[in-house]
């Protein structure tokens, strides 16, 4: 009997051992799929008959930024394994973005997507790829030196100022205090946008600007600078923020001063809190920005790019959304936030 036990131990270890390096052995080529997938993977496939294309976004954890890289991962599904595609976190450093490229470009990439830290301090980036004859797609945000890319894909920043503070200029009747809450200084979308609302103020000269400031797309810092503005007691008609982010920050310091129905307040890209906040009524407006188009629209053109083909800028319209016109909106955002869980 003694005997028959250690023999069936003896098999049964055997059988299991077996087993459990096969569930191993699955388990590391599934997590091989998913890296490519989620792009967690460090290096760009060095085979002919693969596109490799690397991607540096400008950080992770912003919440617009993640649709795009969902959408560039999206589109990368269609490719199958003919695209190898590489996207890694700059983590708000355009040093660290520049390195970043210029890893790819030792790795041989056969094209580059840029979504730029900086307009200035991210250029470098743009002339290194051009220097070593990669093609480099810059996507939502461009460089000072955006010529030099090969295109652009995303939408028109001054544009968007313009509606935004059109919208504002409306529904104040052409005149009152106005405070700007600004993205971070230097970058591409803080200046477009900028220079949009000085467009609509200038044909409305009875609005002024009270207050301005940067909150670095933080909201956080948008609740400490709007509450320092209403402890001045100057009169705030309305706020207008660079993003979304900021503009529930303002939001959050007007309500706790009991001043939710005096100050309008407007935010850009759509994020889910905002589109609520619009639908209760809280929030006066945003602006719908396609996200997970421009990331796709990026990868497109820089597969085209890799494979010579004659590539051209593509802008996406930007779009106010108020109380009148959210449901269509809502079930826009709610396809795009499950596409975004996907791959973030």
């Amino acid at each position: 009997m003694g005997f028959l036990i250690k023999k069936w131990n003896l098999s049964s270890l055997f059988v299991i051992s077996l087993l459990v390096l096969l569930f191993i052995s699955g388990c590391a080529n599934q997590q091989s799929e998913e890296a490519t997938a989620s792009n967690k993977s460090e290096n760009l496939s060095d085979s002919e008959d693969t596109i490799s294309i690397g991607v540096s976004i400008q950080g992770f954890k912003g919440m617009f930024t993640n649709y795009i890289r969902a959408g560039i991962m999206e589109e990368a599904k269609k490719h199958g394994k003919s695209v190898n595609v590489v996207v890694v976190d700059a983590e708000d450093r355009a040093d660290k973005q520049i390195g970043q490229i210029e890893n790819f470009i030792s790795q041989g990439a056969d094209a580059i997507i840029l979504n730029p830290v900086d307009r200035i301090a991210s250029a470098p980036a743009v002339d290194a790829a051009v220097k070593a004859g990669i093609p480099i797609i810059t996507v939502n945000t461009q460089t000072d030196n955006q010529s030099k890319a090969s295109a652009f894909v995303g939408s028109d920043d001054f544009e968007a100022g313009k509606i935004q503070m059109d919208f504002i200029a409306k529904e104040l009747g052409g005149k009152g205090n106005v405070a700007i809450l600004h993205g971070a200084m230097g970058h591409s979308a803080q200046i477009g946008r900028y220079e949009g609302y000085k467009s609509i103020l200038e044909e409305n000269p009875n609005m002024q600007i009270i207050f301005e400031n940067t909150a670095e797309w933080q909201t956080d810092k948008a609740l400490s600078i709007v509450e320092n503005w209403l402890v001045t007691g100057k009169n705030i008609d309305a706020i207008a923020a660079n993003s979304d982010t900021m503009a529930l920050g303002a939001k959050s310091a007007i309500d706790a001063v009991g001043k939710s129905n005096d100050i309008l307040v407007l935010g850009m890209d759509a994020i889910p809190n905002m589109l609520k906040g619009i639908e209760n009524g809280q929030i006066s407006g945003t602006i719908w920005q396609d996200g997970i188009g421009q990331g796709k629209y990026s990868l497109d053109l820089a597969v085209k790019a890799a494979k010579g083909e004659t590539i051209d800028d593509y802008l996406i319209p930007y779009e106010l959304i108020t109380k009148e016109n959210i449901d269509k909106y809502k079930k826009m955002a709610e396809e795009r936030d499950e596409l975004s869980e996907k791959y973030n």
